[in-house]
């Protein structure tokens, strides 16, 4: 019997283990998939039937492979089996009125037995229609009791109408007694309406294995490495010939558009590397040198149909080293809406060499909370870290006038005997700023055009500083930085202060007074020491409400928020980031961070759409997330905080980064990018960032960004 036929065979009991007894029970857990760390060391499709001896899934004796059946039965009196599931209809299995080979393997050692019913030691074959009565049969396959070393038992059987259950039971019948070993079972039939499942009794309970040639390496548990417990899953390879293996869980029932968290433990030994091998986020793309998790929805019965909706997909790992210790790979996927099951694998893609170990593979479905990003949609037009204080005239952000950029905060007043402002937020303490006993240089730029207006309290445009002490005392001041109502251009207000004490608070105020009118303009404020203790929030008035930008360089291009109408991914606006040169700077417009509780999963998505990009190659597909910043590529990044998130800029496990699908120059339209990640046990906080990284040329959109809490929910499956 060749390698081939033994592999072929198993990858066609490569699936069963549901709705193969009547009787189901469910059990409560979180991972929905079966044996997830292989560590029920049973065989797959076979249960213990009758109990007269010890049954065991064996290394002792095999015909081919490393397992077999045993049974060990030192005393008459009772029988003792091994028993299949229903072989008639499981998954891809069609049995027909149509003529069955059927047999196996038995190996006998020590064995009293003999030809007669009730002392024989075989094979017993049933075959039952929907009423449950024999359709032929049963049919027992005996072993020669006289014979040694392994023996094959065979038929042929006439089916006279189509079967509703058939099963194989390897048992030794009530008066035979010693050790017998069994493997390697058929049935098939001619053209193919099925095989059986649990043949070659090699994988445990939950789990198949399969090649696509007769090149194939190993695809099987080991006890020689673990993540947990004592076994994984073992894939090695040392050629590159053309084939491929996988190592295969059963279906468990999913729901329609539904998110999953999928994911395995993953360590390698010698793998084929490259130094572009950076793990990948979910690919639909088969790439023949990675190894990778791989998954897929199914639809209609799954207990007794093989039928998939969206077709094979694939999470690579990380081969730009050739080995690397247990790291676990994960990805978030949403179900499509015809799906009723899930199934994932352990995969060597064809030329794949080296060895991979799996373990703890896992499928949570998720329940997503509330999104906590503001404004994720950049739908709210008010600008970052100002507010509307006093309310005599009307306040906008404006774009009619800006000393620097596209935007300023804009004063109308027509009316005297209230005053009209903005203010900021307390600029003390807030994210980095850490203000100190110190001097400081404080100012912005003014333009005026007003009706009346003076240098005279109660008439003046400008600035007004206050610096508060815990208690709400000042500390100096206020200073009220007045704009000169002749100058009708651009002009800078500045001052300096030395403060006396550590200010608890402090915030900047562009007003108006109340006997002001005309109109005002605000923008490019300034505050400062040396050395740096703190700078200004909300400096250039350019940002949206909830968010801030940076660049690393004087050569920046463009990120700002921009109404783009109808080409939005929903609303009317998004982040259009612009760079047209590969100089080494970057840029990122990036959100104020939200509350997060440790030890909790939290998603990361936003909707990308790639305009154009000269920053193209046919390995950039989307990344995991990773912790390598890739120079040419945009990204969504995000991190999470520690300590006070208000107060401090502390972070915890770095950056992290989700890079986009660049192997074309424009996207297909807008694409949702996701990743979740867990909070770490030290973080109170999270932020995100849409980025381009410093050599990357080209325009990208963003909008409808997502940070959210993903509950792990509590689901059913079936046992046994």
């Amino acid at each position: 019997m060749s390698i081939a036929m033994k592999r072929w065979r198993g990858a066609l009991v490569v699936v069963l283990l549901l709705g193969l007894m009547t009787c189901v029970t469910f059990a409560q857990t979180n991972n929905m998939v079966r044996n997830a760390g292989v560590e029920d060391r049973m065989p797959f499709f076979w249960y213990v039937g009758q109990t007269g001896g010890t049954m065991s899934w064996s290394t002792a004796q095999v015909y081919d492979g490393e397992y077999s059946l045993k049974i060990n039965k030192p005393s008459t009196g009772a029988a003792a089996s091994w028993i299949t599931g229903n072989q008639a209809d499981t998954y891809w299995n069609s049995m027909q009125d149509v003529l069955y080979d059927i047999g196996g393997f038995i190996y006998l050692d020590g064995v009293t037995a003999s030809a007669t019913e009730g002392e024989r030691v075989g094979l017993l074959w049933t075959f039952l229609d929907d009423g449950g009565s024999d359709i032929a049969g049963p049919i027992f396959l005996a072993a020669d009791a006289g014979a040694s070393g392994w023996q094959e038992v065979s038929d042929q059987v006439l089916l006279t109408s189509v079967p509703a259950e058939v099963y194989c039971e390897a048992i030794m019948e009530s008066g035979a007694t010693g050790t017998v070993y069994f493997d390697f079972f058929s049935l098939g039939s001619d053209p193919w309406t099925a095989g059986f499942f649990g043949n070659s009794a090699e994988t445990p309970r939950g789990w198949m294995n399969w090649a696509s040639s007769d090149l194939v390496g190993y695809a099987n548990t080991t006890d020689a490495e673990a993540y947990s417990g004592d076994y994984s899953v073992k894939l090695m390879e040392n050629d590159t010939e053309s084939d491929e293996m996988v190592f295969y869980a059963t279906p468990v029932p999913a729901e329609p558009e539904t998110d999953y968290l999928i994911g395995v433990y993953v360590k390698t030994d010698g793998m084929n590397t490259d130094d572009g091998y950076y793990p990948t986020g979910v690919t639909t793309d088969r790439l023949d040198d990675r190894a990778c998790l791989n998954f897929f929805y199914h639809t209609g019965d799954i207990s007794h149909s093989w039928s998939l909706s969206g077709g094979d997909q694939f999470i690579n790992f990380d081969q730009r080293e050739a080995s690397m210790d247990w790291q676990m790979f994960w990805a978030i996927s949403r179900s499509p809406s015809d799906a009723t099951g899930v199934s994932l694998r352990a995969r060597f893609n064809p030329t794949v060499t080296g060895t991979a170990y799996y373990d703890d593979f896992f499928i949570y479905k998720l329940i997503p909370g509330d999104n906590l990003v503001t404004n994720n949609g950049f739908e709210t037009e008010t600008p970052f870290f100002w507010s509307e204080n006093q309310t005599g005239g009307t306040l906008t952000w404006a774009t009619d006038e800006a000393h620097d950029g596209t935007h300023s905060l804009k004063i109308s007043k027509t009316g005297t005997g209230t005053a009209a402002s903005w203010i900021t937020g307390n600029q003390a303490t807030t994210y980095w700023n850490n203000m100190q006993d110190v001097l400081y240089d404080i100012g912005g730029w003014v333009k005026v055009n007003l009706t009346t207006g003076s240098m005279t309290e109660g008439e003046r445009t400008g600035l007004l500083w206050t610096f508060k002490d815990a208690g709400g005392a000042d500390i100096a001041g206020p200073i009220f930085l007045a704009a000169d109502p002749g100058v009708s251009d651009w002009q800078e207000v500045s001052d300096q202060v030395l403060l006396t004490a550590v200010p608890a608070e402090v915030k900047v105020e562009a007003i108006m007074e109340e006997n002001a009118t005309g109109e005002a303009w605000f923008d490019d404020f300034t505050l400062g020491s040396d050395p740096w203790t703190a700078g200004f929030f909300g400096q250039s008035a350019e940002t949206v409400d909830g968010w801030m930008h940076w660049s690393d360089a004087s050569l920046i291009g463009y990120a700002e928020v921009e109404d783009v109408g109808t080409d939005a991914h929903s609303g009317t606006h998004v982040v259009k980031m612009i760079e047209n040169d590969t100089e080494p700077d970057e840029m990122v417009y990036y959100s104020v961070p939200v509350p997060v509780t440790a030890g909790n999963w939290y998603e990361f998505s936003v909707w990308v759409k790639v305009v154009n990009t000269s920053s193209v190659d046919s390995s950039y597909y989307t990344s995991a997330v990773i912790g390598d910043r890739l120079d040419d590529r945009a990204a969504l990044n995000f991190f999470f905080h520690t300590g006070d998130i208000e107060e401090s800029w502390s972070l915890t496990g770095g950056d992290q980064f989700i890079h986009f699908d660049q192997r074309a120059d424009t996207s297909d339209g807008w694409v949702w990018y996701r990743a979740v990640a867990l909070a770490p046990d030290d973080a109170n906080g999270a932020s995100m960032r849409a980025r381009l990284n410093p050599e990357f040329v080209g325009e990208v959109w963003y909008d409808d960004f997502i940070i959210r809490e993903t509950v792990i929910s509590e689901v059913s499956v079936p046992e046994g």
